[in-house]
């Protein structure tokens, strides 16, 4: 598995590495600090696509996309002259 994150890295410099695994980093033989992140088995697909949107948005675009799809019922007012 190393060679393979290693040759992903070396291919595409800007591309994340989400690593799914039943087995642990250790058993693999994979140093974490070559991944962006390591998913143990078993996971639901809602932790799945959450650890996908963390590698894949960055955190001040994903904090404004969360406030983004709030209820607009709780969103605060604007003040008047701000619409």
């Amino acid at each position: 598995m190393k060679q393979l994150v290693e040759g992903f890295r070396a291919a595409h410099q800007v591309g994340r590495v989400l690593v799914c695994s039943g087995y642990t980093p250790e058993e693999v033989s994979l140093p974490l600090e070559l991944v962006d992140d390591f998913l143990a088995k078993p996971f639901s697909g809602d932790v799945l696509a959450q650890r996908i949107w963390q590698l894949l948005v960055p955190a001040p675009l994903a904090a404004e996309q969360e406030l983004a799809l709030r209820p607009v019922h709780s969103a605060k007012p604007l003040p008047p002259g701000e619409i």
